[in-house]
């Protein structure tokens, strides 16, 4: 889990580029698609909330934090690329990029039931969606794998101390205190890697063994 969610933040991680006006129109899963990164270009987290669903989440407590998540993204990327122009392929690297973006009208789209793939590029895994009460929504995360509370907990501790750690990279580069986008990059990926290694450490285990070896 703790992995997969390591991957989502740098797929998502510069979705800010995308110059696309926020409007909710979840209709059709390339609709939904294109709603989410204008709401991101936007910086708009209730609209991010709205397209975003998490399984096993009733309440959708994880999709908010998956909203805050990529709006922190949003905010790092903005601060590297605004110190860096034209040097800040660190932050931008395996990517949504504009040029992507741009694609999505013409991006091969799968339909099973209530579920759907939305397939950009050739580069990145297709982004899921699930149709729920007539909106299609993206699918992100798997809490429903995450069986018991304290595990979920530790989870969402881990979603928080990353949009921490990300905001607060982005303010010490808008801040100058890292001379070169490289010294930035090895600086986040410091700061990200201590949050897993602490999530990690916490994560409680899903089972004991039966018998002593």
């Amino acid at each position: 889990m703790i992995q997969r969610l390591t991957i989502l933040i740098l797929v998502l991680l510069t979705a800010a580029v995308v110059p696309v006006r926020a409007q909710v129109d979840t209709s059709t899963p390339k609709a939904a698609v294109k709603s989410l990164y204008g709401a991101v270009a936007k910086g708009d987290a209730a609209v991010v909330r709205q397209v975003l669903m998490v399984d096993g989440d009733p309440e959708q407590r994880f999709a908010a934090g998956y909203a805050d998540l990529i709006l922190a993204g949003k905010h790092l990327a903005d601060a590297a690329k605004s110190k860096y122009p034209g040097v800040a392929d660190a932050f931008t690297r395996g990517t949504i990029l504009p040029e992507d973006v741009a694609k999505v009208d013409s991006a091969k789209v799968s339909i099973d039931g209530e579920n759907a793939t939305v397939k950009i590029n050739d580069r990145d895994e297709p982004l899921k969606l699930r149709q729920t009460n007539g909106a299609w929504r993206v699918v992100v995360g798997t809490p429903g794998s995450v069986s018991t509370p304290a595990q979920r907990e530790n989870q969402m501790n881990l979603i928080k101390g990353l949009i921490a750690a990300m905001n607060q990279c982005a303010d010490e580069i808008t801040a100058d205190k890292y001379a070169t986008a490289q010294e930035a990059e090895a600086a986040v990926k410091e700061r990200l890697g201590a949050v897993v290694a602490k999530a990690l450490q916490n994560e409680p285990p899903t089972s004991r063994p039966t018998s002593k070896p």
